[in-house]
């Protein structure tokens, strides 16, 4: 379960790097947060492994209702039995 949730959030982040145009070696920073604390739990155990796929420097996992921070592209996922806001920071070259 863990390992599918860490694959939905990979997904949804490699959508919204092509949505920013992002080089595949462009390196950003990304807020998930999270409606369900099981969903949180079970993403804090492949929190690096999504952050190595999607290039992430930083990676920051949350519970819902998350402040968004400025400067980030933001998207709101409903997924099977959560919720996701993604927030993603392209890095200066």
């Amino acid at each position: 379960q863990a390992e599918a949730i860490a694959r939905e959030l990979v997904r949804r982040i490699q959508i919204m790097r092509k949505e920013l145009d992002l080089k595949l070696d462009e390196y950003v920073n990304v807020v998930i947060g999270l409606s369900s604390e099981e969903a949180l739990r079970l993403a804090e155990r492949f929190k690096d492994y999504v952050a190595s796929e999607v290039r992430a420097r930083e990676l920051v996992l949350a519970r819902l209702p998350l402040e968004k921070r400025e400067g980030y592209y933001w998207r709101e996922w409903d997924l099977e039995d959560y919720r996701a806001i993604i927030g993603i920071r392209r890095l200066a070259s």
